[in-house]
């Protein structure tokens, strides 16, 4: 049955790339970010390493925005990829993303997450790495609890910040890259920054995994909304690109380095 669900998941995540950018020509749209994206690479090369390619998380609005359907012969919608699907069942998606969560369960083999993150990140030459600059904001936005929901499975009423974020990797190790002691007066481990937050309790730890067991998800003080919201919208961390793959693995389901 596993093999059975992973031949699946492989199946769908190899469609969902080829439907939504690589069959035929891609659409105007895509042709313009390809464009942008190659002029924007050229522009790195000659400024010198370092210099940052920042994506505004208003550039797309929701999943439909890149899959949609152009002409007749150019149709890269979600229903028109899930046709393609072989064993899938009829699918509309008329409201878009939302209607593959009935199936499409929080865990398992064949989650959404996992499903269109192997899709948008797996492969070499993948097109919405080398194209889109595989940009979290495309997808995910953010809202003024620092949470990061897909656009098109936000509460309704949900307010999204806008947001602009490069996808570079600075601290490939973790947490621990960036928050260290670096002499004695620039000291930015998480111990050290810790103890500068008012009525935190004392935590000597150095690893991000610790604060989990207080930080639990679906709680007031989720450590999602607590990083997401100190990161993106704080005043420092702009010089690391507010990239999301400085804490979250690419290589890893997009999971928290660390954790």
């Amino acid at each position: 049955m596993k093999k059975l669900l992973l031949a699946f998941v492989l199946a769908l995540a190899a469609l969902l790339v080829v439907t939504g950018c690589k069959t035929g020509q891609p659409p105007a749209e895509q042709q313009e970010q390809s464009s942008e994206s190659q002029s924007a690479e050229q522009g790195q090369e000659k400024s010198g390493e370092g210099d940052l390619v920042f994506i505004s998380s208003a550039d797309k609005e929701n999943c439909e925005a890149c899959h949609r359907k152009v002409s007749e012969d150019r149709d890269y919608s979600l229903a028109a990829g899930l046709e393609k699907l072989e064993g899938h069942p009829p699918v509309g998606a008329d409201d878009g993303v939302a209607d593959c969560i009935s199936c499409h369960q929080k865990d398992g083999d064949i989650s959404l997450k996992k499903v269109i993150h192997v899709a948008h990140y797996s492969g070499e030459d993948n097109h919405f790495v080398t194209n889109y600059d595989g940009s979290c904001v495309h997808c995910h936005k953010l809202t003024d609890e620092g949470q990061l929901p897909v656009a098109g499975l936000e509460e309704p009423g949900t307010y999204f910040k806008t947001i602009k974020v490069a996808s570079v990797d600075k601290s490939p190790g973790g947490c621990n890259d960036c928050h260290r002691k670096v002499s004695d007066d620039k000291d930015y481990s998480l111990a050290a920054e810790i103890e500068k937050l008012e009525s935190h309790p004392e935590t000597p730890s150095e690893s991000v995994a610790d604060c989990a067991s207080c930080h639990a998800e679906g709680t007031p003080l989720a450590l999602s909304a607590i990083m997401h919201t100190g990161h993106l919208l704080g005043e420092n961390y702009e010089k690391y690109g507010n990239s999301c793959i400085n804490c979250h693995d690419q290589s890893n389901k997009m999971l928290v380095k660390g954790l």
